[in-house]
């Protein structure tokens, strides 16, 4: 099974950390996956989950995303499009309100309010008190903790 981290947090929520680069690195050095959000503006990549959250210190580039451990949830079409003509060893997938979606490399993720299927990602199954038998039979677990 697949230990994601969630935006870089291994300990719980740090809101002025999260999808920080350094402390996304700090979470793969830890042997963790990591899921983190990307933002495409005026020809720059931040990591950040909304545009108000974009920072200098958050910018990365094609080197920092070409990571087989990251998992790259494309916040709008220009991260998307980052994407097309490149061929990336990261997984990454876009989706808004849909209750799936599927990663680059083929992997299925449930948005967090679809809880623990099987054969899928388990998106924050602390935020509905999953156990850990409920998501024995998913493919991987994205969690702050």
């Amino acid at each position: 099974m697949l230990l994601i981290s969630h935006r870089g947090n291994l300990h719980g929520r740090k809101i002025n950390s999260e999808n920080h680069p350094e402390y996304v690195k700090i979470a793969l050095r830890s042997n963790f996956e990591v899921e983190v959000d990307l933002i495409g503006h005026a020809g720059r990549l931040y990591l950040a989950h909304d545009p108000g959250l974009m920072r200098w210190e958050n910018i990365v580039d094609e080197k920092f995303l070409d990571n087989p451990h990251l998992f790259v949830h494309c916040k709008n079409h220009e991260a998307l499009s980052f994407f097309n003509s490149r061929s990336m060893a990261c997984h990454h997938f876009y989706h808004s309100i849909d209750n799936f979606t599927v990663t680059s490399k083929g992997l299925a993720i449930a948005h967090s309010s679809q809880g623990a299927q099987k054969k899928t990602i388990c998106m924050l199954p602390e935020l509905h008190g999953l156990s850990k038998e409920s998501v024995e039979g998913c493919s991987g677990v994205c969690s702050d903790m």
